[in-house]
């Protein structure tokens, strides 16, 4: 006889209609048992990457080559943009598609590929949600003024961990 198992990771995840939003993954619990916090992959995403899968037996992801972080509010203020309006590049990685496009430390990502950048997950998700070697746009603020910068990705699966 197999062991029971509890929990249900790799599962669908149902919203209150019966509609599949995502594959749990893991769950929180100061208990140790099956209530708490639970996380999940959304199902839009776990379809880009069968696909990709399924091409090729590969998951190709764009890379950028910056290390974000949060725009305070301080500085917000300072630059005359909304509070959650943008994320600021912390570093440029040496020989990446961002020092090769010519973007600095402190500058404001506004938008990428013609999408806002409000949060973290907007600009990481949309540089890995475009294919290596894509040609895109990147507006930026840097130092009060509004740049538009073309970009061509890297490949993230070339990159170390």
């Amino acid at each position: 006889m197999l062991p029971s198992t509890k929990g249900n990771s790799g599962g669908p995840l149902f919203n209150g209609e019966g509609d599949v939003v995502g594959v749990n993954t893991a769950i929180y619990s100061s208990g140790g048992g099956s209530v708490g916090i639970g996380f999940a992959v959304p199902s839009d995403l776990v379809r880009d990457i069968v696909a990709d899968l399924q091409d090729d037996g590969e998951v190709d992801r764009g890379w950028l080559g910056v290390q974000i972080k949060p725009l305070s509010e301080d500085a917000a203020n300072v630059l005359g943009l909304e509070v959650g309006q943008g994320v600021m590049i912390e570093s440029v990685v040496a020989d990446s598609p961002a020092a090769a496009a010519g973007l600095k430390a402190g500058d404001v990502v506004l938008s990428f590929a013609g999408a806002e950048v409000d949060e973290l997950r907007d600009l990481t998700r949309a540089v890995a949600l475009n294919d290596p070697e894509a040609a895109t746009k990147i507006t930026v603020l840097r130092r009060g003024q509004r740049l538009e910068i073309d970009v061509t990705l890297g490949n993230r699966a070339k990159q170390d961990a």
